[in-house]
């Protein structure tokens, strides 16, 4: 006779929810971190072109840099060369929203990743300096596909930018349309106690009377 306890049926929902294949997952992550580095590469491409040094030039001052600092450069030299308007705001959409993925992406190369229950949890408990601040984020498999379209899109729209005589005018004016899959969620606090609410418990009145 089969004995259903409480632990018997948590395991048993444990067992059914690790049953779901993690294959398409790691390999929709496997696509989009191509994907994104294909797009970040695009962008030192265009860094260099906008600099006005040499390539060779270029590549020593570009290689290695951090995206954020290369994307920086590339706004202030557009500026700097008073780039058309139209042209720039194109070139600020997509290095904008590839900031926004990098976020996403250094989150799961370099956090622990565990796939349950249909997507990957990425946390970094095992490092965050306080357990209280740790931060976990969910991924499934559209999530990871939405940020492979988005950097597809980039890499196509910046390449239309960095060598304008392979432009293929409908294509770009069709991209441009597309808006953005993956969306930018804002920043959550850590976790911290409510104001109000103090961190240990308050001493309880002696009730013995003594």
């Amino acid at each position: 006779m089969r004995i259903s306890t409480p632990l018997a049926t948590a395991l048993a929902k444990y067992i059914e929810l690790t049953k779901t294949d993690d294959k398409s997952h790691f390999q929709a992550l496997g696509r989009f971190v191509i994907a994104y580095s294909n797009a970040e590469g695009i962008v030192h491409l265009l860094a260099r072109k906008v600099s006005g040094l040499s390539d060779e030039k270029a590549r020593i001052l570009f290689g290695g840099m951090r995206l954020g600092d290369v994307v920086d450069r590339v706004r202030q030299f557009m500026r700097l060369d008073e780039t058309e308007e139209e042209i720039y705001c194109e070139v600020d959409a997509c290095i904008t929203q590839l900031v926004h993925i990098s976020e996403m992406r250094h989150k799961l190369v370099h956090r622990g990743v565990a796939y349950f229950a249909g997507a990957l949890i990425v946390s970094n408990s095992m490092t965050s300096k306080s357990a209280k601040n740790s931060e976990t984020d969910i991924f499934d498999v559209f999530s990871l596909r939405d940020m492979t379209t988005d950097c597809g899109h980039i890499f196509l729209r910046l390449t239309y930018v960095a060598d304008a005589e392979k432009v293929d005018h409908n294509l770009a004016t069709q991209l441009k349309a597309l808006p953005w899959r993956h969306t930018h969620a804002q920043p959550k606090p850590p976790n911290q106690v409510p104001r109000g609410i103090s961190g240990s418990p308050k001493r309880q009145p002696d009730s013995s009377g003594a």
